[in-house]
């Protein structure tokens, strides 16, 4: 029973499944019922929710912008983990929380596949939540629907900031379309995906693990990187889900092809807690925003 138990903890808590715990705990139950209808139905002119066609059709952006629109506009772009047992919704808060505090527009974008509890879904497929959908199309189709965005808003700067699964994403924009961003924040990455996946099945005791699957990893990726990019990684020290070892790899990796890369192991933090809005404010400072 206890192994079936932390089973169902490990599992449940993989790769960005629920919300920031610090939100959950210093929210209250007002700000909460209003925190679960606004990126739903929006009620106000700097909020909106866009469907953008791509190759794998149609996904959700939710774009927040800054009450006043400054000059130079930097936009911050947010991707969700793989969120295997619970619809993401905090991408949402995340974008939020970027736009009140660093003035940039915030842009939450709906991986394909995905729903989220707003009874919305991208189209596209989510595969296993294992590392199998970080794939050519999937990069293509988020980097289509950022490229349609810029277009439209016309930023002078594009952060992607990336966690879990999305951070891993995030990587591999950045290496396959590097025009598109300055600067690439990964948090908590798998970036080395088939050690990753060896941390899964050594946690979960599940042979799935252990199969062979689609899925590209940003450590391999880098080997064609042809342009130096700018990245910094962040990863808690008690985070078991993606230890920092997998942080390490990228970011030795990244060095190794004149990367402009830095990385952080933020300490007592694990792999949701690390988004705590103190660490997000603190991440968003060294990105200069």
């Amino acid at each position: 029973m206890k192994h079936q138990i932390l089973f169902c903890f490990l599992v449940f808590m993989i790769l960005g499944c629920q919300e920031n715990q610090e939100s959950a705990s210093n929210t209250s139950q007002t700000e909460a019922q209003r925190d679960s209808v606004w990126y739903c139905q929006p009620q106000d002119q700097t909020t909106e929710i866009q469907w953008v066609q791509t190759g794998l059709g149609k996904q959700k952006a939710v774009i927040i912008a800054p009450e006043t629109k400054p000059k130079p506009l930097k936009m911050v772009v947010f991707l969700h983990g793989d969120a295997p047992f619970q619809d993401p919704v905090y991408q949402y808060t995340i974008a939020q929380r970027i736009s009140d505090s660093s003035n940039a527009m915030g842009v939450a974008l709906l991986r394909p596949g995905y729903a989220d509890a707003c009874g919305d879904q991208s189209e596209g497929d989510k595969g296993q939540m294992m590392g199998d959908n970080y794939t050519p199309e999937v990069v293509k189709s988020l980097a289509t629907s950022i490229r349609l965005i810029q277009l439209q808003k016309k930023p002078d700067e594009t952060i992607i900031i990336g966690h879990s699964g999305g951070a891993a994403l995030a990587a591999l924009l950045a290496i396959e379309f590097p025009a598109l961003f300055e600067k690439a924040i990964l948090i908590a990455c798998p970036c080395d995906l088939r050690n990753w996946r060896k941390v899964m099945q050594n946690l979960t005791k599940d042979e799935q693990w252990t199969e062979p699957m689609e899925g590209l990893s940003p450590v391999e990726a880098l080997e064609k990187m042809e342009f130096r990019k700018k990245f910094h990684l962040y990863v808690g020290d008690k985070d078991e889900l993606t230890p920092a070892f997998l942080s390490e790899a990228f970011y030795k990796a990244a060095q190794k092809r004149n990367a402009f890369v830095e990385m952080s192991v933020i300490e007592g933090e694990d792999h949701e807690s690390i988004l705590r809005p103190s660490i997000l404010s603190r991440i968003l400072k060294d990105a200069s925003l």
